[in-house]
């Protein structure tokens, strides 16, 4: 019954039907003429109840033409041809993914089994790259494992209590008091 609705408004005098789409939706220009002056306004019949609308659900190209972005209605070859050309881009969009996602995993692969220089940057022996758990020494005074805090600062070494793994429990911290 809203068909026939449809076709009723668009067939009133001031009306006349411009073109429609893929979709089926009917693309109308309502002249209408007030104190001399005539106004063209466009509008779009859709075949779509107004709950099932969604953004996108026009065509770029018809968008283009009700908000009068450009002069002519677009024919039916333009909007196959559009179709066929975003079709191209997503397929190559996705090819290209695919390229991007392969070379990452052979990247991902390279550093795993790439080999590195062991020691200084000079060194000429090369070895798998591992993970380690001791460094590598790198020059003279390097010691690994063998840190000790300098004393600087306010002037003050805290004391560390050493004590087995088993036997430690934390101590309660207060803030020091502020002379005001």
């Amino acid at each position: 019954m809203s068909w026939f609705r449809n076709l009723l408004n668009v067939l009133r005098p001031g009306r006349r039907i411009v073109g429609t789409d893929l979709d089926g939706n009917t693309y109308i220009e309502v002249i209408s003429k007030r104190g001399g002056r005539s106004t063209v306004r466009r509008e779009v019949i859709t075949n779509l109840k107004h709950e099932q609308y969604e953004d996108g659900s026009i065509p770029v190209e018809w968008e283009a033409w009700i908000r009068g972005k450009r002069e002519d209605p677009p024919t039916h070859d333009e909007l196959i041809q559009k179709m066929q050309q975003r079709e191209i881009i997503k397929q190559r969009a996705k090819n290209l993914e695919q390229e991007e996602r392969k070379k990452m995993e052979e990247q991902q692969e390279k550093e795993r089994t790439s080999t590195s220089p062991v020691g200084h940057a000079s060194s000429h022996v090369y070895e798998k790259s591992e993970l380690r758990s001791e460094p590598t020494r790198v020059g003279d005074s390097f010691h690994p494992g063998a840190w000790t805090p300098s004393q600087g600062g306010s002037g003050q070494a805290e004391k560390i209590p050493k004590t087995d793994k088993n036997d430690f429990e934390p101590e309660g911290w207060v803030p020091p008091k502020r002379d005001k």
